[in-house]
C-alpha cells in the first residue's frame, strides 16, 4: 500500500532536507490533541480536514506553497490521514515544505506544531486549504498582506 510519508521521506532524503520520524506513541498523543481540540467528534473521523469544527479555508491550487512564509522558522509535525499512513515527522523549519511536496504526488496532509496550537490541512485533490486554531488569523492576515485575490470562508461554528 502507497503512503504518504514515504513519498516524503525520499522527498527530504533528496533534497538534504533534516527531519526526525516522531515515534508512535508521541505521534499518536498529538493526533489525539488536535482530534479533541479541533474537531466536531473530538476523534479522528475520515476525512479529518471535513471535521474540522471550527476553520477557515481556501480554494487555490498551490496554497501549501505559502507554507515558506507562513511556517518559516517554525518548528512543525507533518503527518497523514490516519487511515493511510500512521506516520508523522518533525521539520525545524515548517517553511521548507513546499520544496519537499513538489517532489511529491498530490495528497492530503496535515501540518501543526508540538503543543497543537494550530493546524493547516491541505487536500490537493480539491485545491483546499483549510486551517484552525491560531493559524486562522495568520491566514487571513497573509491573504490580506500579499494582496491575494482569493475568498476566505469561515465555518459557521
Amino acid at each position: 500500500m502507497w503512503k504518504e510519508s514515504e513519498e516524503c521521506i525520499q522527498a527530504m532524503v533528496d533534497s538534504e532536507i533534516d527531519y526526525t520520524l516522531l515515534d508512535e506513541v508521541s505521534a499518536n498523543k498529538l493526533k489525539e490533541t488536535i482530534y479533541s481540540r479541533f474537531t466536531k467528534d473530538t476523534s479522528y473521523q475520515y476525512p479529518l480536514w471535513e471535521q474540522l469544527a471550527a476553520f477557515r479555508s481556501v480554494i487555490f491550487d498551490f496554497a501549501w506553497e505559502w507554507y515558506s512564509e507562513l511556517l518559516r522558522n517554525t518548528k512543525v509535525i507533518v503527518f497523514f490521514e490516519e487511515a493511510n499512513d500512521k506516520s508523522a515527522f518533525v521539520l525545524n523549519d515548517g517553511g521548507v515544505i513546499p520544496e519537499i511536496m513538489n517532489e511529491c504526488p498530490a495528497m492530503t496532509f496535515y501540518v501543526t506544531n508540538e503543543s497543537a496550537d494550530f493546524l493547516y490541512a491541505f487536500h490537493s485533490d480539491h485545491s483546499i486549504l483549510r486551517v484552525s486554531g491560531n493559524a486562522q488569523g495568520k491566514l487571513e492576515r497573509y491573504i490580506r498582506d500579499n494582496n491575494i485575490n482569493v475568498q476566505v470562508h469561515q465555518s459557521k461554528q
